[in-house]
């Protein structure tokens, strides 16, 4: 009687499990769960396009368009900006083919600009900034300072009375059809006194005035003490004399002295992107030239600084005076800090001469 009693309730037991199973976990039929995994599914997709497309048409517009149709967009009267709108052209831009563009812009210098920050900006080197400016001291731009800006590498020329494109290609060196082209202008067109013309790809030819940094006075040709020494290797010895510092852990560079001090040469064919007096955090007067594929050479503490932003010098040309500028103590006194990066960081020197 117990045992049958015990088996009942053990059955009851069990059914009302069961019952609230089925509860729980209701049954679906198989077009019902084809249905729920369709909604689920579109759901996902949903999500990710709601991500991903407006980041591809509206960020990253300018990306996608075909190079054809970028390059014909900077010809004509409109351009795209980066948000995937239209708008009024800016001309000094990396992208597209530049031939055939005269304007020529004036900007206003902001809080923060340097020669450097606003050629990259521009997409033309410093250099054109420089010598189309007039720019003394390139490190010294003042907020509100007006620049003339070209769509090109190159000058500006004011034509002066009797010239012609002829006359302006033999007298900076250059091919009539680059100064038609980029102008704009037909093979028999008359240029007009007073006229602005862009003559691509040439520098003026006008002697940089020396700076000497360390007084008031300036010297009209750089000091000499040698002619310097090339060792075969990848770099030209800057200077004369001795190391006095290697390069280890926290020194990444090499220190030469010179009693009385050196010529500065530098060390490889390059583009001068600094050459500022001042502490400039313990370099004191100092110059970095770029000789591109990612190598950059410092020369710092330097006592007179011959070249100027913008300038291109070759391997061994002089371009300042070894001195004690910035923070110099100890031993060492009068010497070259000199620094060899690439990539972005510093090597050993001695391992380049």
């Amino acid at each position: 009687m117990l045992g049958s009693k015990a088996n009942k309730l053990a059955r009851r037991k069990r059914h009302s499990s069961l019952q609230m199973k089925a509860i729980s976990y209701p049954r679906y039929s198989s077009s019902e769960k084809n249905f729920f995994l369709k909604v689920a599914l579109a759901g996902f997709l949903l999500f990710v396009f709601s991500i991903v497309i407006p980041r591809f048409f509206v960020v990253e517009a300018d990306f996608w368009l075909p190079r054809q149709v970028s390059a014909d967009l900077m010809k004509s009267t409109i351009a795209v900006a980066d948000e995937g709108f239209f708008i009024a052209p800016l001309i000094q831009t990396e992208k597209g083919n530049r031939e055939g563009i005269k304007e020529v812009i004036e900007i206003e210098v902001q809080l923060g600009d340097t020669v450097s920050s606003i050629a990259k900006k521009y997409g033309i080197s410093t250099a054109t900034i420089v010598q189309n400016n007039n720019l003394y001291n390139p490190n010294a731009l003042k907020k509100g300072q007006k620049l003339t800006i070209l769509p090109v590498d190159g000058i500006l020329h004011t034509i002066k009375k009797g010239e012609t494109v002829n006359s302006l290609a033999k007298k900076y060196k250059t091919e009539t059809e680059k100064i038609i082209a980029q102008n704009s202008l037909k093979e028999d067109s008359i240029l007009e006194k007073d006229q602005q013309i862009i003559i691509p790809g040439v520098k003026k030819n006008v002697p940089v005035p020396r700076r000497y940094i360390a007084s008031s006075t300036f010297t009209s040709t750089p000091s000499s003490a040698g002619n310097g020494t090339d060792y075969g290797g990848t770099l030209f010895f800057p200077c004369e004399g001795k190391y006095t510092q290697y390069y280890h852990y926290g020194h990444y560079a090499v220190d030469i002295a010179k009693s009385g001090g050196s010529t500065l040469w530098a060390a490889e064919t390059g583009e001068v992107i600094k050459a500022q007096g001042g502490w400039n955090g313990g370099y004191g007067n100092m110059v970095i030239v770029d000789h591109g594929d990612g190598m950059k050479t410092l020369y710092a503490h330097m006592k007179e600084i011959y070249v100027n932003v913008g300038d291109d010098v070759s391997r061994g040309q002089a371009i300042g005076y070894m001195g004690n500028t910035g923070r110099v103590y100890g031993r060492t006194g009068i010497h070259l800090h000199f620094e060899v990066i690439i990539n972005g960081t510093r090597k050993n020197p001695v391992a380049y001469f």
